[in-house]
């Protein structure tokens, strides 16, 4: 009854809408001073120093460690053997994925003991690091090199080399290696970056695409200054608290289906027998006796409306694997197709992708400094946006006709005594499948490769690339209507709000690519309004 292909669309559909549901957030516009420890992180941080967390946030999106690791370790504790090896494999791993070249047998090694002190894992740090550093810029000290670059820092009373280092030491030791390896050799990310003035107010506007990996880290310090030099950090909408989120996010749900109920019955007092054959009616009053639903509860269904339930009606059995010969497993079809998902690199990028995008990454890092964050928007109109864009199709262009038609097409799965029809799937549908499979694979690696791209013109600071990109990817249209349009002028306009102002801010902004690459959105607002917009290399 139900093929793996169809399992297959339907699932992908829901991750897609659920990937980018969750990048949204709630309250409406207005400037909130965060409580850090009110506030939800991407990150799991737990029993961290005040000073550390900053670059904690960092370290997270570099990927040195899996989350859940840090999250069962105090990290003050006595850094172990298991996580050492973690930290040091991924360090070495961050770097092989560049395309440095590496020094096979480098002339300066430090002595590495089989200690657990600060000393011996600055030395372990060194020697990776010499794998790509010029050799004149090596100093004959290893540990006094490290300090010259801003690696290994004491507090003023020494670097303490004999004492045992702890979780939080080694992930900041190493975070700074991959800050020093990447700015020394121009590989962090230079990020769309655009600059406006007025009254001595500075706004700094950056353009994200909500997703992010490990790759797209770090960022350049010409970017980060911007960030750390800003008195509030504004973004679209506030993701971070993820309780307020799924509050709102399931109200809105639950109105949505209030509105479909409501929407799928006639109003006026118009009955499903007054608009259908007595044929057609007959079926189905005898399929809902059958499945007890009165008749009282069905009469004043449109026929979409009766078409829904009758469908409720295949999955719920298809679910509850109701067939007497067990032909129907949704269960097990739904767990293969999840699988086979799961091992898909698009899937795994859209599933974890948003906590490691750009906005969450400047929203931890702004919460973690008790910066000042202010929305652009709110969620409640991005879920109005979401629903009412045609995102989920629209059938208002469906005539009656057709509505019957795909009706009788419902019908054909429930006999005469208004029993489901557990189908034989047909030789052909196996064909079927594969073709599905084949153009779903495509398909896939084909949005990989959108994504990759535009995470490159990021890297690369290169806006015209990503505009370009933007323009010849499927969402264009959709993204030229209803999700861009009005969103800009009234974002721009409170983004002018925030340059009028007398207080001589600096406000670092974050907002999706499109708004800010392609023609007509907050850019083009702005220098219509009268503000001089510049592009920041």
């Amino acid at each position: 009854m139900f093929k793996r292909s169809n399992i297959l669309s339907l699932l992908l559909a829901f991750i897609l809408i659920l990937s980018n549901t969750m990048v949204f957030s709630q309250e409406s516009i207005q400037e909130v001073q965060p409580d850090l420890m009110g506030a939800t992180l991407a990150i799991p941080i737990r029993d961290a120093s005040s000073w550390a967390l900053n670059e904690l946030v960092d370290s997270d999106r570099y990927g040195l460690y899996e989350a859940e690791d840090l999250y069962k370790t105090n990290l003050r504790d006595l850094l172990g053997d298991e996580l050492k090896e973690i930290l040091l494999k991924n360090f070495k791993e961050k770097l092989e994925n560049t395309n440095l070249e590496k020094i096979e047998k480098p002339n300066f090694l430090a002595e590495v003991k089989s200690s657990k002190t600060r000393g011996d894992f600055l030395r372990e740090i060194y020697n990776i690091i010499v794998l790509y550093e010029k050799e004149e810029n090596l100093g004959k000290d290893p540990i006094m090199y490290l300090n010259h670059i801003g690696i290994a820092v004491g507090n003023g009373k020494g670097l303490f080399l004999d004492k045992n280092i702890t979780v939080e030491e080694a992930i900041l030791f190493t975070k700074r290696a991959v800050d020093y390896i990447y700015s020394e050799n121009d590989l962090d990310s230079k990020g769309l970056i655009w600059k406006v003035e007025n009254k001595g107010n500075t706004v700094y506007l950056v353009g994200s695409i909500h997703y992010g990996k490990p790759d797209l880290y770090p960022f350049s310090k010409n970017l980060l200054n911007k960030f750390y030099d800003s008195q509030a950090l504004y973004v679209e909408v506030d993701i971070s608290n993820s309780e307020e989120l799924m509050k709102v996010m399931l109200d809105k749900i639950s109105k949505i289906e209030e509105e479909l109920e409501i929407s799928s019955k006639y109003q006026d007092g118009t009955t499903l027998n007054s608009v259908l054959d007595e044929k057609l009616y007959s079926k189905i009053k005898i399929i809902m006796n059958k499945h007890e639903i009165l008749k009282e509860d069905f009469q004043n269904y449109k026929i979409q409306g009766i078409e829904q339930k009758l469908n409720e009606i295949i999955f719920q059995a298809a679910y509850s694997d109701l067939s007497d010969d067990n032909e129907v497993d949704f269960d097990k079809a739904l767990e293969e197709a999840m699988e086979e998902l799961s091992e898909n690199e698009l899937m795994n990028l859209l599933i974890e992708g948003p906590k490691l995008g750009v906005d969450f990454y400047f929203l931890d890092k702004a919460k973690t400094s008790n910066k000042i964050v202010g929305e652009l928007e709110s969620i409640e109109s991005q879920l109005d946006l979401l629903f009412n864009s045609g995102i989920f199709g629209e059938m208002d262009d469906i005539s009656e006709d057709e509505y019957i038609e795909r009706l009788k097409e419902t019908l054909e799965n429930f006999d005469e005594e208004g029993n489901i029809i557990v189908k034989d799937i047909p030789e052909d549908d196996q064909a079927l499948d594969e073709d599905f499979d084949a153009e779903m694979e495509k398909m896939l690696a084909e949005q990989l490769e959108l994504i990759e791209k535009m995470f490159e013109a990021i890297k690369e600071g290169n806006s015209q690339k990503l505009a370009k990109l933007f323009k010849e990817s499927d969402g264009a249209e959709l993204l030229g209507g209803q999700l861009i349009g009005e969103r800009d002028k009234n974002m721009a306009k409170i983004i002018g709000d925030l340059l009028q102002g007398s207080q001589n801010k600096i406000y670092f902004i974050v907002v999706g690519a499109a708004h800010l690459a392609v023609e007509g959105t907050i850019i083009d607002n702005l220098t219509n309004m009268g503000y001089k917009v510049e592009v920041i290399k």
